[in-house]
């Protein structure tokens, strides 16, 4: 009979339910990894977006700073 049993379970192997249990942990894991992956990715991409805005909203600034000096040389020659 035991050696039957053997056999059943090498032909039909199943999983004793404390390995299903550990299995799930590992894939929860997994996905619990892979989410914060994600936020962090995401998170450095806002702050590209972020310095690209004050780069550009500093170059406007200096921009408006250079026509303000232009206008002020031509009314004071």
């Amino acid at each position: 009979l035991i050696e039957l049993l053997g056999v059943i379970e090498w032909l039909c192997p199943w999983k004793h339910p404390g390995e299903e249990v550990e299995e799930e942990k590992e894939e929860e894991e997994e996905e619990e990894e892979e989410e914060e992956e994600e936020e962090e990715e995401e998170e450095v991409e806002e702050e590209e977006k972020e310095e690209v805005e004050e780069e550009e909203v500093e170059e406007e600034e200096k921009g408006e700073v250079e026509k303000e000096e232009e206008e002020v040389e031509e009314e004071n020659p």
